[in-house]
């Protein structure tokens, strides 16, 4: 929502749970390539189908990585993604999320080309790739 004028502005088609927005943000998005990629969100679930995604939350990260498995993506590279102060109750939501990511039988290899704070994501680097 935050970049919603920008992303009027760019080509490229936009990916989005469509149903979930507002009407006057969907009436805001006219002229705009749009890509209707459902979420359904269900605590502790992922899955990945043709057209929408069941996800443990309705963070961008867990879209994300839906969206990637569901285009048949082998891997997905993550960059700045280091990690909250040691103590913020998010670090644990993320954590949480990319091992229920990588417990959901997605073929997607996810790992991060910078250093990270996140057990649950493998850091390698950008030479390796």
């Amino acid at each position: 929502l935050a970049d919603l004028e920008m992303h009027a502005t760019l080509p490229q088609p936009l990916i989005t749970p469509l149903s979930m927005l507002p009407e006057t943000l969907q009436n805001e998005m006219k002229g705009k390539e749009l890509r209707n990629f459902g979420l359904v969100v269900h605590d502790g679930e992922f899955s990945f189908h043709e057209t929408f995604c069941v996800a443990p939350s309705s963070l961008v990260l867990a879209y994300s990585l839906a969206i990637g498995t569901c285009g048949k993506a082998n891997s997905i590279v993550m960059a700045g993604f280091d990690g909250y102060d040691q103590g913020d109750a998010r670090n644990e939501e993320i954590e949480s999320l990319l091992s229920k990511f990588t417990q959901s039988g997605s073929t997607c290899e996810i790992f991060s080309i910078t250093p990270t704070k996140y057990t649950n994501l493998q850091s390698r680097s950008v030479y390796a790739i």
